[in-house]
């Protein structure tokens, strides 16, 4: 399968508004913003030219077992759904590390095939994503930036 054209042709989209969380079964939750709501994706501190903006997927679909994800500056990346359950960057998966910088990290439990299943993926603000994983997992909140790490892209390469 060619993957650049997934895209255009693959019904299976998950719809990344700011006002609204879609699951993968096509069901759209509305949850309305504030009346005033001027969030701006700009990282904070970053020069107003817009040179330092954050890198925000203007796409995202489930293909088979990955995670098929488009960004504005047209690439295209590809997660399995595996890699991204075992990279959950939450403190549960990961640990906490302390004011002196030792790791707390309980015993990695088990992971069934449900722990693989991506049931829904919910947008957290201008910069983040968060699964909900067929184990019930949910903690995780993957920047886009850690997404983009995760395909093994930096921001600044460009589009092939």
């Amino acid at each position: 399968m060619e993957r650049s054209s997934v895209f255009k042709v693959h019904p299976l989209t998950i719809n990344l508004d700011l006002k609204k969380s879609v699951g993968f079964t096509g069901q759209c939750y509305d949850t309305p913003a504030p009346p005033n709501d001027r969030r701006s994706p700009r990282l904070a501190g970053a020069p107003s030219s817009g040179e330092a903006t954050l890198m925000q997927p203007e796409n995202l679909q489930l293909i088979g077992k990955e995670l098929a994800i488009k960004w504005p500056d047209g690439l295209e990346s590809f997660i399995g759904l595996e890699h991204l359950r075992r990279s959950c960057p939450c403190a549960v998966c990961q640990g906490e590390t302390d004011i002196l910088g030792n790791l707390y990290k309980n015993p990695t439990p088990p992971l069934t095939a449900a722990a693989f299943e991506l049931i829904r993926m919910s947008r957290v603000g201008g910069y983040a994503l968060q699964p909900l994983w067929g184990d019930g997992h949910q903690t995780g909140l993957y920047s886009f930036d850690f997404l983009r790490r995760l395909a093994g892209v930096t921001a600044s390469a460009p589009p092939p």
